[in-house]
């Protein structure tokens, strides 16, 4: 997987990278990080799952790494982090 990512944060396109690793471009998103053509590498998973754990929300946690909702959410399940359910008084999204 380092190979891949490498290629990719050298500028090569996506379509390029799974013809050289005879593999398909859904693959490659489902086991990278690659979002929607983006790297979200500057997001470190323990700090995320410290922050919630902690008490802030998934939306809280999101907001402060600068990511999305649903990719805190992942990192949370793949961590084998309980979510908490409902949503404390006065928060937004």
């Amino acid at each position: 997987m380092n190979d891949i990512i490498a290629d990719y944060l050298a500028g090569m396109p996506l379509r390029k990278i799974a013809e050289k690793y005879y593999v398909s471009p859904c693959y490659i998103y489902s086991h990278t990080e690659l979002r929607r053509g983006r790297m979200n590498l500057k997001v470190n998973k323990a700090e995320a799952v410290d922050l919630y754990l902690r008490g802030l929300s998934i939306y809280a946690v999101a907001r402060e790494l600068d990511t999305s909702y649903s990719y805190i959410k992942t990192i949370l399940k793949a961590a084998g982090v309980r979510i908490r359910t409902g949503r404390p008084k006065g928060e937004m999204k």
